[in-house]
């Protein structure tokens, strides 16, 4: 369970990006440099949306031995820690979509509590 401050955290940060967003988006508020979107909407990959970010990998060590291992990044640790960061919000975000939509909720993140919050302040 998340402490308070941790939850108040959270929340601002998965807020930023969530499953509506672009993946281009979520990379560039991860710090992922432009030239490995290519990479990632290229073949093999066809990466195009968050979901399909979330998905391809099922934990933090592919995204180095399936995708960074395979390109020119490869030898970069800032892209590795940015792009693995990516994917864990990104697999955060599509796990929370997928718990709202099974309480039947809508995808996004309106309605959240960090929503209440702002509009009491």
């Amino acid at each position: 369970m998340l402490q308070a401050w941790q939850q108040l955290l959270f929340d601002h940060f998965v807020g930023i990006v969530d499953v509506n967003s672009s993946l281009e988006d979520l990379l560039k508020a991860n710090d992922v440099p432009a030239e490995v979107f290519p990479f990632l909407k290229g073949r093999p990959y066809q990466m195009a949306s968050v979901k399909q970010l979330a998905n391809f990998f099922d934990n933090r060590s592919e995204v180095a031995s399936l995708f960074l291992n395979n390109t020119k990044f490869k030898e970069q640790d800032a892209i590795i820690t940015n792009l693995k960061q990516a994917w864990r919000e990104a697999e955060s975000i599509v796990t929370r979509s997928l718990k709202r939509a099974s309480q039947g909720l809508p995808e996004d993140s309106s309605g959240s509590p960090s929503d209440a919050r702002r509009s009491l302040q």
